[in-house]
């Protein structure tokens, strides 16, 4: 009932016989389920989430994260195993460049007693100086140490190959990934350079919205910024520096390639974004003519 001034009402709520809600006495209509709408918008987040996951560019985006991580760790790794190992024989050091021969040698020998040539070349074959490793061994500096002291250490080099092997298992998904996802992109530059944009941009939905201009520096921020505020000499390239004709070019070659590159990649970004039809071969090719008179240049 309204008050005597014209007050606020208090409206009761009213249910029929049957125990139902009546509608709103000003509107007329059923009150609002809000508890059902929320479930309803709760479902439709979910559903758009679902879908944005099915998103395979950001597979891409992963792998390449995960195929940096794996190669910090490994370098790590080896180094603590090359320090280690050098206690015991300090020598093979600079005769075995390799990471993964040198793994191989602690993983498969142990101890330098057992560094014999035809032993060492039986693992890693003829690189390095077989015969000056096994010489080596025999006349090393480095200090005796128990059979479970040398087990450890071989421990550490298996661990190390197990990060390498991972390392190879992933970067064979990751060229399978760009094939289906990134067609166009793989052929201009290559699987390894086109993940490692599209990484860098954050998804090929953002690479594609680039410019040209914006794809050729993409990856040298802080050189962009250092030119910015500093009036430093602006970066020609960035993440596209591997691309090996552009990392061989002359270096006054290296800022035209590099622009003819990034706008032959913003086409092949946008076609592989909108699933258009495949045009990588002939983008590659138009690259290829293009640059050869700036390769010769030098």
């Amino acid at each position: 009932m309204p008050d005597s001034k014209g007050g606020r009402r208090e409206e009761k709520q009213q249910r029929d016989p049957h125990g139902q809600q009546r509608g709103d006495r000003n509107t007329g209509g059923p009150r609002p389920d809000f508890k059902e709408m929320r479930e309803r918008a709760f479902e439709r987040t979910r559903e758009a989430l679902r879908q944005a996951l099915v998103k395979r560019d950001w597979l891409i985006v992963q792998a390449v994260r995960a195929i940096d991580l794996l190669d910090r760790q490994s370098n790590l790794v080896f180094e603590h195993l090359r320090d280690w190992y050098s206690l015991h024989f300090p020598e093979i050091i600079p005769m075995v460049q390799d990471q993964e021969s040198y793994a191989k040698l602690v993983a498969g020998l142990g101890a330098r007693s057992r560094l014999t040539a035809d032993q060492v070349r039986g693992i890693i074959g003829d690189k390095g100086s077989v015969e000056k490793i096994a010489e080596a061994a025999n006349k090393s500096a480095g200090a005796d140490f128990k059979p479970e002291d040398i087990a450890q250490m071989q421990e550490w080099s298996r661990l190390f190959l197990f990060l390498r092997d991972e390392r190879r298992r992933l970067a064979a998904y990751l060229d399978g990934v760009m094939k289906e996802e990134a067609p166009n992109i793989n052929a201009v530059i290559g699987p390894t350079i086109g993940a490692r944009l599209i990484e860098t941009a954050g998804s090929l939905k953002k690479l594609s919205e680039f410019p040209s201009s914006t794809i050729q520096v993409l990856g040298a921020e802080k050189a962009l910024f250092a030119h910015l505020h500093k009036g430093t000499k602006p970066p020609k390239h960035g993440v596209i520096f591997g691309y090996p004709k552009l990392r061989g070019a002359p270096m006054k070659s290296r800022g035209k390639i590099a622009r003819k590159l990034s706008a032959k990649l913003s086409i092949a970004a946008k076609v592989d974004y909108f699933h258009g039809e495949f045009m990588g071969d002939k983008l590659a090719a138009k690259l290829e003519k293009d640059i050869e008179p700036l390769l010769k240049s030098g």
